[in-house]
């Protein structure tokens, strides 16, 4: 079968767990023996043997909104003027990034087309009462118009059947990271917190570094380290220093894979503090690498992990936050149980290459 892949990013160069998933996908169904070309725009920097991905070059990287919606506007048409031109069977999509050459290719080439849904804009923007925005207009036309729809999570499912009154199939995640090569003599700070991911409103950071200063009353050496890059970095260092806690809490910037492991093997707790989180990769990483979480309760990742591998909290919540960090620092025994526990339940999930094959089976013939 030949799979006409967008995407946005290719590890390693990646800006959330769409770009893990759709180079993990993609990478898998190639070793199965399918012809797929992921495409994602030139500013990724990915160097890679794979021969798999295809940059289009469209422009600089985007900065503002509208210029990102520029800059997808002129993607697509560029990855449906190189459709034009090649065979494949299957155009798969993800999120609102490739809804327009989906929908293009599905009507003017015939082809059919299977849609990811990885996040809602209202999830992303965290904004739940404005009207409707060209990038939900985009989601809609995929969402409503993809002949497969897909999504990550029951919890997503749910949300597009009361958004969309449609049904998606559920196609978990991965983790990103493995236990085989890492560094076993990284020794664990008993008083060091660790957010990784995107520095944006949905993943909820307002709340837990506001919780920080509960936190730091009983745990005056505790550290939180926010590992990630984003459009909020520089509001949230402001914040920081606006409650008065700089020297406890470090921002790390953008962090690769390596470092990205260590800090997970670093930290006493891993905290996911989303308001929204459709999925939630970090979890499975902080799992598998022995870092006891704690996740707001909307959350897609939880439906993976069992009764006390995970310590949830109510989201947009810091007092819960601040209640949930200072109990688990204090007790060893409770953080070593509760990492115990998700590292058995995170090995007993499916791996991407299987994860691949549920995907295929789901094309349309």
């Amino acid at each position: 079968m030949k799979i006409l892949m967008v995407g946005w990013g290719a590890e390693p160069d990646i800006s959330g767990g769409m770009d893990i998933h759709t180079s993990q996908i993609s990478e898998c169904l190639t070793k199965a023996g399918h012809n797929v070309r992921l495409f994602v725009p030139a500013f990724s920097e990915t160097s890679s043997s794979r021969t798999d991905i295809e940059k289009i070059h469209v422009g600089e990287k985007p900065g503002t909104l509208a210029q990102v919606i520029l800059f997808v506007e002129e993607y697509n048409r560029k990855v449906f003027s190189f459709a034009k031109q090649d065979y494949f069977d299957i155009i798969h999509t993800h999120d609102w990034i490739g809804a327009e050459a989906g929908y293009r290719i599905q009507q003017k080439l015939g082809k059919k087309w299977v849609h990811t849904v990885h996040s809602l804009e209202y999830m992303r923007s965290c904004n739940l009462g404005a009207g409707k925005s060209r990038i939900e207009m985009l989601e809609e036309l995929a969402v409503r118009g993809a002949d497969t729809l897909i999504t990550v999570s029951k919890f997503m499912q749910k949300e597009i059947a009361e958004k969309y009154g449609l049904d998606a199939n559920v196609i978990y995640n991965a983790a990103s990271v493995s236990e085989t090569g890492v560094k076993k003599n990284i020794c664990r700070d008993k008083a060091r917190i660790l957010f990784a991911g995107r520095l944006a409103e949905q993943k909820g950071l307002k709340y837990l570094i506001y919780s920080a200063k509960d936190v730091l009353k009983s745990v005056p050496d505790a550290k939180f380290v926010i590992a990630g890059a984003g459009n909020l970095r520089e509001p949230l260092e402001e914040f920081v220093k606006s409650l008065g806690i700089s020297k406890h809490v470090q921002f790390t910037g953008f962090v690769n894979r390596e470092q990205l492991v260590q800090e997970y093997q670093k930290a006493a707790l891993f905290v996911s503090p989303s308001v929204y989180e459709p999925f939630g990769i970090t979890m499975l990483d902080a799992a598998v690498l022995g870092a006891p979480i704690i996740a707001a309760r909307k959350t897609g990742a939880l439906e993976l992990f069992g009764t006390g591998s995970v310590a949830v909290v109510a989201p947009e919540n810091a007092k819960d936050i601040s209640k949930a960090v200072v109990a688990l620092l204090g007790d060893g025994s409770a953080r070593d149980e509760m990492a115990k526990k998700a590292l058995e339940d995170v090995q007993k999930i499916k791996t991407w290459a299987e994860l691949s094959k549920e995907t295929a089976v789901l094309y349309p013939l």
